[in-house]
Order: structure tokens, then C-alpha cells, then sequence
């Protein structure tokens, strides 16, 4: 091979590398947006729990404190017996 073939050998293994690397960088990126996205995804998952965990507490205390009234009520009602 002569000195001409191998410096356009060596090139030419330089592009192949260099592309190589290219798409692993952008596969690396497209890595990095997906797992920012699952995380964006779980923290909206988690409020959304949170937010139903707190309308069920409200919407309960509002009930006990219903009952609270009623049972208030009944003892005011029946003289306390």
C-alpha cells in the first residue's frame, strides 16, 4: 500500500470515527431528554396523587365534621343521654 493509500485509509477511518461519535452524542442527548421527560411525567403523576389524596381529606373532614354537628345535635336534642 502506498503512502498515498494509507493516509486516505487513515482519513477515511478518521470520518467513520468521527460519525461514530457523532450519533453516540446524539443518541447521549436524546437519552437525556427522555429521562427528563419520565421525571417531568412522574412529578406530574406525584402532584396529581397529592392533589387527590388532599380533595379525599377535605371532602372527609368535611363529613366527620358533619357528623360532629349531627351527634351535637342529637346529644342537645335528647338532653345529653
Amino acid at each position: 500500500m502506498t503512502t498515498r493509500n494509507k493516509i486516505a485509509v487513515s482519513a477515511a477511518r478518521k470520518v467513520v470515527y468521527d460519525k461514530f461519535q457523532a450519533q453516540v452524542h446524539t443518541l447521549e442527548a436524546k437519552l437525556a431528554t427522555l429521562k427528563a421527560r419520565a421525571e417531568t411525567a412522574k412529578a406530574d403523576a406525584e402532584l396529581k396523587a397529592i392533589a387527590k389524596v388532599a380533595v379525599a381529606i377535605r371532602t372527609l373532614d368535611g363529613k366527620v365534621a358533619g357528623l360532629k354537628a349531627a351527634a351535637k345535635k342529637s346529644a342537645a336534642s335528647t338532653g345529653g343521654r
